[in-house]
């Protein structure tokens, strides 16, 4: 059975300069794209092994967007200042081709849709494997329905003094999560292996015996009941560095960087989980004291500094021959 494939993208840019005054400027950009991909299976509504680059059978439809206005001002001809706010947004939703049916019980494999809860519609995965094997269903992480957003608050300072330029800024960031996926089909996964019909583990038998027979080796089911669920964290990042120019000849450059993590934590109390392997307990972000005190030792656990040293000398003071070192130590969370 032939099959067509549709993948279709839409993008633009769309950026504007604005000068209030000789000292006040104002930029602004805003960033769309949009894909989505329709990829039938071989098999029409019972789907089949894929047969694209994507390796991916069924429906996605997936969106970019990033948003980036900004102000800059000077206070004098040695001062100025930026700040600058940052939005970026990936969506993505995708699905199978049966999803509107209940096909599983339609070819009478009871008990797979489940009344009242459309994931679990279509029909499941089989995958008969070996020799005259083949697949059905929809090949996909689907329905997944997953969004990211990332918000970005940034002020960056320059100041010009004798032969130093020093710099110092800093960025807040919320970084959001909503993810609802399907690591196995939700109406479910027939693995059917050889070794049923086999005589032993390794030698003979069929997959497709096995399905004739009616004698999975393995059943797999993705399920969840929540669809609000939301991971968030929070971020600070701050920075502070200078560029000397001790003379024609040499150049020295060194910072300093505060960078601070706090705890992922959940939208709503009691959609996620800590494991602590020291008592075998799991925490329920927010839920109960515990967490706030937690979320509290985990930032100060996670400040982190790192310190920025470089040196560029002029051998022969030409601008053209330089000679650059830098030192750039890593940095990593030690709990305390």
């Amino acid at each position: 059975m032939s099959k067509v494939e549709n993948y279709d993208t839409n993008q633009f840019d769309v950026r504007g300069d604005y000068f209030s005054s000789e000292k006040l400027r104002f930029f602004g950009r805003y960033s769309y794209l949009g894909a989505s991909l329709n990829a039938p299976g071989p098999f029409g509504q019972f789907g089949g092994q894929s047969f694209s680059a994507w390796n991916v059978s069924g429906t996605s439809d997936a969106r970019n967007q990033n948003l980036a206005p900004s102000a800059s001002y000077t206070l004098s001809p040695n001062f100025l200042t930026e700040f600058r706010y940052g939005f970026s947004r990936y969506r993505v939703i995708t699905g199978s081709l049966d999803s509107n049916t209940t096909l599983a019980d339609t070819i009478g494999i009871p008990g797979l849709n489940i009344p009242d809860r459309p994931d679990t519609n279509g029909l499941r995965d089989l995958n008969i494997n070996g020799a005259g094997g083949f697949l059905a269903g929809y090949r996909c992480n689907c329905p997944l329905h997953e969004t990211e957003t990332l918000h970005d608050f940034i002020s960056n300072w320059t100041k010009i003094w004798r032969n130093h330029t020093i710099k110092w800024g800093g960025t807040v960031e919320l970084a959001w999560n909503l993810r609802l996926p399907s690591d196995n089909h939700r109406a479910g996964v027939y693995n059917f292996d050889p070794s049923v019909t086999s005589l032993a583990p390794s030698t003979g038998g069929l997959g497709l015996a096995s399905f004739l027979l009616g004698a999975p080796t393995e059943f797999l089911r993705f399920g969840q009941i929540s669809t609000t669920q939301q991971d968030r964290q929070n971020r600070m990042l701050y920075f502070i560095q200078d560029t000397w120019r001790v003379s024609n000849k040499l150049t020295l450059s060194y910072g300093l960087r505060w960078d601070t993590w706090f705890p992922d934590y959940s939208l709503n109390s009691g959609q996620g989980g800590r494991y602590d392997v020291t008592d075998n307990l799991v925490r329920n972000p927010g839920s109960g004291r515990y967490f706030e005190i937690r979320k509290f030792q985990d930032a100060m656990a996670q400040l982190f500094t790192a310190h920025r040293r470089g040196i560029c000398p002029d051998i022969q003071n030409r601008g053209e021959d330089r000679l650059r070192a830098q030192l750039l130590p890593r940095y990593f969370r030690v709990d305390v």
